[in-house]
């Protein structure tokens, strides 16, 4: 929910794990502290935005508020520059007064940052490159690949589930898992700004990824059990 949101109000069009980032460039943070924001990202217009993500199957208390204020002030910068946003975004169900649970997004941006915050080192080349690379693995991992227009498309058919990327954004991250990384971020973003239109079909993606699966098969797995524990005395 996290994602949606910072896709559809925020212009977000990479959101990426901190930690991932972190571990594939061995950066290190105060072990001082476990405070540590979820998620960076970049918009549109290249702006950066740093989230906290959460989420509760109730309402969202005082407590869980004050957490997500402090988290997501744990990065000032991001390769120098300030974030456009640094928000917390929990999606929760409040009970409202006709008892109904629906369920809703609490989105919150004050201005502060924690003392202890850090600039995270990010390029833009190096921020491309480590966020399309899980891409890269699932289109490889798997025999039964299709071109569907201009998506090179993955089938994991036990999962009914389908994991697409533009053919020419994987051509593109190919030559930069061979070295040639330079200008990559520039790259990218230039096949999507041109090929990548505003009104996407379902399951069609800002990063140019594809990602479908199959809702009907999966709900209907038996994947679930009861469990009865018995006190004794």
């Amino acid at each position: 929910m996290t994602g949606i949101f910072s896709e559809r109000v925020l212009s977000v069009r990479f959101l990426m794990h901190v930690d991932r980032y972190a571990s594939r460039y061995r950066l290190a943070f105060d072990q001082s502290s476990k405070k540590r924001a979820d998620l960076f990202g970049q918009r549109l217009d290249g702006g950066w935005v740093v989230a906290e993500s959460k989420g509760r199957s109730g309402t969202v208390d005082w407590k869980l508020e004050q957490t997500m204020i402090a988290q997501k002030g744990t990065i000032k910068s991001i390769g120098g520059v300030k974030p456009d946003f640094a928000f917390g975004c929990a999606a929760h169900f409040p009970k409202l007064n006709d008892n109904s649970e629906p369920l809703a997004i609490l989105a919150i941006d004050p201005p502060d940052f924690e003392p202890e915050a850090i600039d995270l080192r990010v390029t833009p080349d190096k921020f491309i490159q480590c966020y399309y690379e899980p891409f890269l693995i699932a289109l490889e991992e798997v025999s039964h690949r299709e071109v569907r227009g201009d998506f090179i498309v993955a089938h994991y058919d036990s999962l009914g589930l389908q994991i697409g990327l533009l053919r020419s954004v994987l051509e593109r991250m190919e030559r930069a898992r061979d070295g040639f990384t330079s200008g990559l971020h520039h790259d990218v973003t230039t096949l999507l700004n041109e090929q990548v239109p505003a009104e996407r079909p379902a399951g069609q993606f800002l990063d140019g990824t594809l990602v479908k699966s199959n809702w009907d098969a999966s709900m209907n797995q038996e994947d679930w059990s009861e469990v009865y524990y018995v006190e004794k005395f």
